[in-house]
């Protein structure tokens, strides 16, 4: 189907229904498998040419991984960006006027700097320096789902497609290099996905490394 012919009332049920069934498919993950293909994953990530070229003085903004939704969890491969010099700054949750993205990143260096934030994420303390949006480098994006044309299922807040858009306009159209990390069974062959939505450069999981469509 093509998605420019999907009213958007056609498109909330198919973001629903899928969903419902990839947070069914991550849930049925046991924990130590959780842990096994986050490992392969980050592994796939660290060798994606732009993570891989993040050194010293480049800025990547990661995310905390929630144990209890089953999600991918990228802290091996950022752990080793920041031992190599890379910035590695995670999202925080914050009040907006309209004015600034809901979705702010901070400099977070060990686990002490994050504490319990909304949705059971934990994000970086108030205290800890905050970047602007221009100076990420790379973005890892979660999600429910990815397809490998780069069109990515999140959790319906719509935080990611806001920083990314904003993101995008705030460096004057450089474009931060966005990419997907989940688990295999978390691709499918067609993500729903409206004209709003983020669309990632790169899909990583623990069985593949996609460069999708127009990736720089």
């Amino acid at each position: 189907m093509d998605p420019s012919s999907t009213s958007p009332d056609q498109l909330q049920i198919e973001k629903r229904a899928l969903r419902k069934d990839m947070a069914e498919r991550r849930q049925r993950l046991a924990a130590a498998e959780v842990k096994r293909l986050s490992v392969l994953a980050s592994a796939r990530l660290a060798e994606v040419p732009p993570f891989a070229g993040a050194a010293a003085g480049a800025t990547i903004a990661g995310f905390v991984a929630i144990d209890a939704k089953g999600e991918a969890d990228p802290a091996a491969a950022l752990a080793a960006a920041r031992l190599r010099g890379a910035v590695v700054v995670y999202p925080r949750i914050a009040a907006t006027d309209g004015k600034a993205p809901r979705l702010r990143f901070h400099r977070a260096d060990s686990a002490g700097d994050l504490v319990p934030g909304p949705y059971g994420v934990r994000q970086p303390a108030p205290s800890c320096p905050e970047l602007p949006l221009e100076r990420i480098d790379v973005m890892l994006m979660p999600g429910l789902a990815f397809d490998l044309t780069g069109r990515r299922l999140g959790l319906g807040g719509g935080y990611y497609d806001e920083a990314t858009a904003w993101l995008r306009r705030s460096a004057g159209g450089a474009r931060a290099v966005l990419i997907g990390f989940g688990f295999d069974v978390q691709i499918v062959p067609r993500c729903p996905a409206g004209g709003g939505d983020a669309v990632v450069d790169w899909v990583v999981t623990d069985q593949r490394a996609t460069r999708c469509g127009g990736a720089p």
